[in-house]
């Protein structure tokens, strides 16, 4: 009898070894299918946070996937404040609900061993938030939202804590487990990863705007250099061109010519083209709307500094100059137009009497 007792025994014994095993295997594949699929999801979101520089638009996608992943209720990304320490909610999603929240602060002076746990432990995974003395300050904030555990991973840049990972678990407690804690400390990582992105990109974004601020500025710039209108006396203007003249310059000669008659209330305009080697159809065209423009205003454009080449080519094109009072040069228009006023001048006065 001894001996069937001892067989018996032994094959219990050796039965259950073999179901404790079996049971060890099934939580060994769990853990690993498990393990697989947090990698998995991790990996999405480095490729996520690779293609986005918004961080505003990464922390929402950020949020509710690790509430998905790891089943929690309440996932939030905190970001400390200045001047007053503290920390304010960038982006809380709630799953049982799907809205996003934000603005919410908490401030150091309130909850000392929260902040202080965040400044010196990698990981406060506080099982039962009401009993852990990190989390046991918020008492009144776990009532209210129903909070039985909590798990709080710092971020960290250049040395220094500059926000938390706030994962918050309805209900009564719950132990976090080490793979949950590598994994939020790897979220925590890529939330880093995703700040330094958003600062380099919201840097260049600054520098390309002042960039293009400066390419503006010295566009202005060459515009006036390249069309100056210099007042010679009351009702006396003069423009000197040199080089090139395209489309883009021609209407910025109109526009100039326009705006300095209306504010001089100039009678006329010296156009001086010694400095323009080449004169074909564009820059004829812009010539005769110049003076056609200038003359709607009640002006009247004197056309100086033609060299013989250029009038042979005007010539050539067969360019109608009729409307437009041409002198060889800058000194003869100025003379024509002391005249011209003087002789205006005169008019108006024996008019009036």
């Amino acid at each position: 009898m001894t001996s069937i007792d001892e067989l018996r025994a032994e094959n219990k014994w050796l039965r259950d070894r073999v179901e404790a095993l079996e049971a060890l295997h099934a939580l060994s594949v769990q853990r690993e299918e498990q393990s697989w699929y947090h990698h998995s999801v991790v990996v999405s979101l480095v490729k996520q946070q690779q293609q986005t520089s918004n961080l505003e638009t990464f922390l929402p996608v950020l949020t509710k996937t690790t509430s998905e992943m790891l089943d929690v209720d309440r996932v939030g990304v905190w970001v400390y404040t200045e001047p007053t320490p503290g920390i304010r909610c960038s982006n809380l999603y709630e799953r049982l609900t799907s809205t996003y929240t934000q603005g919410m602060e908490v401030y150091a002076a309130d909850y000392p061993a929260y902040f202080h746990a965040l400044e010196t432990d990698q990981v406060i995974a506080a099982h039962d938030a009401f009993s852990d003395p990190a989390t046991q300050e918020f008492a009144e904030y776990l009532h209210e939202y129903n909070i039985g555990a909590m798990l709080n991973v710092p971020i960290w840049r250049n040395g220094r804590t500059v926000g938390v990972l706030c994962l918050e678990n309805s209900g009564g407690e719950r132990y976090w487990t080490l793979d949950e804690q590598a994994v939020a400390r790897l979220l925590a990582d890529i939330l880093t990863l995703a700040m330094e992105t958003g600062d380099r990109h919201r840097m260049e974004a600054e520098r390309l705007a002042f960039q293009q601020q400066v390419i503006e500025a010295q566009q202005a710039i060459l515009r006036e250099l390249s069309t100056p209108l210099i007042p010679f006396s009351d009702h006396i203007l003069i423009m000197p061109l040199i080089g090139t003249i395209d489309s883009g310059r021609a209407q910025q000669v109109i526009e100039t010519l326009l705006e300095g008659v209306a504010t001089h209330h100039a009678t006329h305009v010296i156009l001086d083209i010694t400095g323009v080697r080449v004169v074909d159809t564009q820059v004829a065209g812009a010539l005769i709307s110049a003076a056609q423009s200038v003359r709607l205003l009640g002006a009247h454009i004197i056309l100086t500094g033609i060299a013989p080449m250029i009038a042979q080519t005007l010539v050539h094109l067969g360019v109608d100059l009729s409307s437009i009072t041409t002198l060889g040069s800058l000194s003869n228009g100025i003379n024509y137009a002391i005249r011209a006023q003087k002789h205006q001048s005169t008019y108006v006065r024996k008019f009036q009497l």
